[in-house]
């Protein structure tokens, strides 16, 4: 089953379940959907705190019917079309000691691949810094908010969670390539002592920068390592959630989608499904 979120945003109505457009939703099954309950999907907003700074991100809530029991594996893609990972000054761009945990200099961060996304300079400071982790991968790291899918019954308004994880989605040879930064950060955001920044494309996420109660460990963000594995093609499906162990059923579910737009300039500029 594929379900294009891409125009959600758009919605004119605001949270109020509209039947979704036939050619958002398509659907492969032995069994019909035929007579059963119409997909359907809202806007609304919902409101994220980083570092105690709370933003208004848009919504999407979709229910959709499915029509038979899936058997485990249950895999929760996404993907997107028109986004470019396959261009060669873009698949190079990182640094792979840096990755590894090594404090790696400014000097050698401006001199590697990771050029133009290697250092930042900060308002209110006059150092230049250091981007962790450096390049235009990371910088565009896809970072919409999945929830797990939930449940709702004929007869009652209880929901059931259909529980999916991200632990285990990414290969085991990659999770050698990554660990925690020995780069040194303040223990409070008041700071200015930290030598590194976030990517520009990460400021919402970090609006005070990195400090010990925030930095961001990419051996525990497996997300972020399916992400850096680039694909070839402009169009590509990245796994964001499993269920190896439980049958998803039939029946209606709703999906929570939380759509930040802070992992690049310009989302519009492709499909997301």
């Amino acid at each position: 089953m594929r379900i294009d979120y891409t125009k959600c945003d758009e919605i004119e109505s605001y949270n109020e379940l509209e039947v979704m457009p036939p050619d958002n939703v398509q659907k492969r099954f032995k069994a019909s959907s035929a007579g059963q309950p119409v997909d359907q999907w809202k806007r609304s907003n919902q409101s994220i705190t980083f570092d105690g700074v709370t933003k208004n991100y848009t919504l999407c809530t979709i229910e959709f019917f499915l029509p038979e029991d899936l058997q485990p594996p249950v895999l929760y893609y996404y993907q997107l079309t028109n986004f470019h990972q396959n261009h060669r000054l873009y698949i190079n761009s990182r640094h792979k000691n840096q990755l590894k945990g090594d404090a790696v200099s400014l000097s050698s961060i401006k001199s590697s691949d990771c050029a133009p996304v290697a250092s930042r300079n900060v308002p209110g400071s006059a150092d230049e810094k250091i981007v962790y982790p450096c390049g235009m991968i990371a910088n565009s790291y896809f970072n919409d908010t999945f929830e797990n899918p939930l449940r709702i019954p004929n007869s009652t308004n209880r929901t059931v969670s259909y529980n999916m994880t991200s632990v285990g989605i990414a290969k085991s040879v990659e999770k050698g390539l990554y660990q925690p930064s020995k780069y040194q950060v303040p223990v409070t955001a008041q700071s200015d002592d930290s030598v590194i920044v976030p990517p520009p494309g990460w400021a919402e996420r970090y609006p005070n920068g990195y400090h010990s109660g925030n930095m961001f460990n990419p051996a525990e963000d497996e997300s972020f390592m399916v992400w850096m594995r680039t694909s070839a093609g402009s169009s590509f499906s990245k796994m964001a959630m499993h269920n190896k162990d439980e049958v998803m059923e039939r029946g209606i579910y709703r999906l929570d989608v939380v759509s930040r737009k802070f992992y690049t300039s310009n989302p519009a500029a492709y499909d997301r499904t």
